[in-house]
């Protein structure tokens, strides 16, 4: 997905958020949130700070150090 860029990781109350920006603007995303291009979100790492996502067949990490 060119244009998906993680941007960061946010944690609110117990929650873990991953800052991913699309063409569509920036969101916070939760395991389990489907991002636009319908991949979802599988896993956040706030150790690693990485984001796996996946859209069934296809699996990719990003992680913020890439950016």
């Amino acid at each position: 997905y060119s244009s998906l860029r993680f941007k960061g990781l946010a944690q609110s109350d117990k929650k873990l958020l991953a800052i991913i920006e699309t063409d569509n603007g920036q969101k916070f995303y939760k395991v389990g949130d489907t991002l636009d291009n319908g991949f979802v979100i599988q896993f956040i790492s706030l150790e690693n700070v990485t984001v796996d996502i996946s859209n069934g067949t296809k699996k990719e990490k990003y992680s913020a150090d890439q950016y």
